[in-house]
């Protein structure tokens, strides 16, 4: 089973919830967005080994195996620390079967530096391959076209055909791949459907409780210092920290003025027009 949570750890009741119960013997994960800070006890499935390979220095990424106890395995490869693409692989040794490889990857976004990848997969036989590639396979572009015909020259090739993500408002895409040495590796394939699982649990959703005064560009300077505080925090490297902190500064302050700037602006437009003359000109 492949999944992408974008963040495992704050998703970890839910997957925990899909997978009880049930005769998975591997669960692949991309962007688990685990750090060294992140306790093997506090981030793993029951009765399942976790094998993780996280990014370094950097938020997000990340990813993972969980193998059930029992099967025996050792990691063959795994992509250098903060690589353009992201991967995992172990050699799985079930029961007496013959071994094969089992790997997970994560390609971000618009990312077209796959070679390290493409070289790593050129070296191993006999595979079975889960992760999301963010190379969408339901398209005939530049990149889908000459990533098949990569996977075809090293005889590899993708199981699933249809869509595997979902983007309100936009075209579903087929960006999470299940890749093999050829289909007849694959005795039975399916996805899960979304109604299957969902909704886990009810949540409350909050009423949209915006004040008045509130802009759009005051909300995008918000997020621009929210993002710079975020990234300061995760830092490890103590140029980029005190840059990134100096920007956060910047954008703190330019966030108060403007919402002062607001704030006055709104209460002036509830004053009475009838005010004494001072007392207006006092509160102004």
């Amino acid at each position: 089973m492949h999944i992408n949570p974008g963040s495992m750890k704050a998703n970890l009741i839910d997957i925990q919830s899909i997978v009880a119960n049930t005769n998975l013997h591997a669960v692949a994960v991309s962007e688990t967005w685990f750090n060294e800070k992140h306790n093997d006890n506090l981030i793993s499935l029951t009765n399942f080994t976790l094998i993780r390979h996280d990014r370094k220095n950097k938020r997000g990424g990340g990813v993972a195996l969980y193998l059930r106890p029992g099967i025996n395995y050792k990691i063959i490869t795994k992509s250098h620390p903060n690589s353009f693409s992201e991967y995992l692989f172990i050699e799985v040794f079930p029961n007496s079967d013959k071994s094969f490889a089992l790997g997970v990857v994560y390609n971000p976004p618009a990312n077209t530096k796959i070679e390290p990848l493409k070289r790593c997969l050129s070296n191993i036989s006999n595979c079975l391959i889960m992760g999301d590639f963010n190379i969408n396979f339901l398209n005939s572009s530049s990149m889908t076209t000459r990533f098949r015909s990569f996977l075809s020259s090293i005889d590899l090739c993708c199981i699933n055909s249809t869509e595997t993500n979902f983007v309100k408002g936009k075209t579903p895409t087929q960006i999470d791949l299940l890749i093999a040495k050829n289909k007849s590796f694959i005795k039975t394939f399916s996805q899960l459907p979304l109604d299957k699982v969902a909704p886990l649990r009810s949540i409350e959703i909050k009423p949209n409780n915006k004040p008045s005064w509130l802009t759009r560009e005051l909300e995008n300077l918000m997020n621009a210092r929210d993002f710079y505080h975020n990234i300061y925090y995760s830092e490890k490297n103590l140029h980029l920290q005190s840059k990134y902190y100096n920007t956060f500064k910047k954008l703190r302050n330019k966030v108060n003025a403007l919402k002062r700037k607001l704030k006055m602006k709104k209460a002036r437009s509830l004053l009475d027009p009838n005010l004494p003359p001072k007392l207006s000109a006092q509160i102004h």
